[in-house]
């Protein structure tokens, strides 16, 4: 499972709130904007998939699950 990790989920700023929640807000400004980071970055939800983009992307993960374990 540990393989899947970084090839599937690579997009894992989600765990970078902690560097900006924290801070005093000038400095978490500053940082933001060198990342080119909105303000609701971290508040925004992603929509819910309908029943038909579920089956097609569980199906695309499926494949690429296949694929990265064919590799190790």
């Amino acid at each position: 499972m540990a393989v899947l990790i970084t090839p599937i989920l690579w997009d894992a700023d989600y765990e970078d709130e902690d560097l900006y929640i924290d801070k005093p807000p000038e400095e978490a400004r500053r940082l933001k904007d060198f990342m080119r980071m909105r303000d609701d970055y971290f508040l925004e939800v992603p929509e819910d998939l309908k029943p038909k983009q579920i089956k097609a992307k569980l199906s695309e993960l499926k494949i690429l699950c296949q694929s990265i374990c064919e590799k190790t």
